[in-house]
């Protein structure tokens, strides 16, 4: 007799479990024998980052896997003693989204055994990264985001443990039909604080050392899914061939916040940053939605796919409608 498949069957076949590290006693020591073996290049702060991350949680969740992608958020000590992070600027040959800057990742294959495995088989496609279990240290996974085409994207943070990092960093090449350009911004730029009171005059205007780059903010309110709001952050530096900006952006802001502050999830999504000091800007727009609801929206298929700019869409009606 036949055996009928329904929808719902499909789609539990199709889904794919996500969630951070578990805790346990051997992983706090895996997390110390770390920070133990980098702590002649680390700081004290370096440190307590790599404990929060290494501390946050994420409950288990199921996504299909036709919509499921993952993302690298690869971690390194830089001359200063602090974390950096790597990001490309997308190959200017690619349909989509030609030149822009993103983290190494890409869509889960079946051949995949977890959303992790699938940010770092892209890395390596795409940048040269050796996939190397005694050099690269899973710290956490964070929650879901959406993509402008409502993909479910999952960004896995990992930390490289290579002391000096920059022989391996160095030896990274991109891939040129994926990729045009790999550079590196200090994690902790990207939440734009005022320099400590210490500083002297002359030390602020020096120009940028590696691991201190001071960056350009901007941002502009977007109309997006349920015609809410959703700010755009745009992040720039000299050094940088692209600017960051989008779902880069906040996907970085979110590891930044966790690694300086210790943010639980709950904590890290509520956190606007301006009005409690631990950003120098606003980070979300009015009304705007978490990055939890925003994918709990685009999984069930409701906004609009992509970005809307309100004052845009008015003048092009006016036009259309002269």
């Amino acid at each position: 007799m036949a055996t009928t498949t329904t929808r719902d069957e499909e789609e539990l076949e199709e889904l794919v479990a996500v969630s951070s590290p578990e805790q346990s006693p051997s992983r706090d020591g895996s997390i110390e024998s770390a920070i133990s073996l980098l702590s002649p290049a680390i700081t004290s702060e370096t440190a307590s980052a790599i404990r929060h991350l290494a501390a946050y949680t994420t409950p288990l969740q199921l996504y299909p896997a036709k919509r499921l992608a993952g993302v690298l958020v690869l971690l390194h000590v830089n001359p200063l003693g602090g974390l950096s992070v790597t990001l490309t600027t997308r190959s200017l040959l690619l349909r989509s989204h030609p030149g822009e800057t993103a983290l190494p990742g890409g869509r889960f294959e079946p051949q995949d055994p977890t959303v992790e495995a699938t940010a770092l088989r892209e890395a390596n496609e795409e940048i040269g990264l050796p996939i190397d279990p005694s050099s690269l240290l899973h710290l956490t996974t964070l929650p879901a985001y959406t993509s402008r085409t409502l993909l479910v994207v999952i960004p896995s943070v990992y930390l490289l443990l290579t002391i000096p990092s920059l022989p391996l960093l160095q030896s990274l090449v991109p891939n040129p039909s994926e990729v045009d350009a790999i550079f590196n911004l200090a994690l902790k730029s990207f939440l734009m604080l005022p320099p400590p009171p210490s500083s002297s005059s002359t030390t602020t205007s020096t120009p940028d050392k590696i691991g201190a780059e001071v960056l350009v903010h901007s941002s502009e309110d977007l109309v997006w899914l349920k015609d809410r709001l959703y700010r755009l952050h745009h992040f720039s530096h000299p050094s940088a061939p692209s600017q960051v900006w989008g779902l880069t952006a906040d996907i970085i802001v979110a590891v930044a916040l966790v690694a300086q502050y210790g943010l639980s999830a709950d904590e890290e999504q509520s956190e606007n940053g301006e009005e409690s000091g631990r950003l120098g800007y606003g980070r979300w727009a009015e009304r705007q939605m978490t990055w939890k609801e925003i994918v709990e929206n685009a999984m069930m298929g409701m906004g609009r796919n992509g970005l809307v700019d309100r004052k845009k869409e008015a003048t092009d009606q006016r036009t259309r409608a002269t």
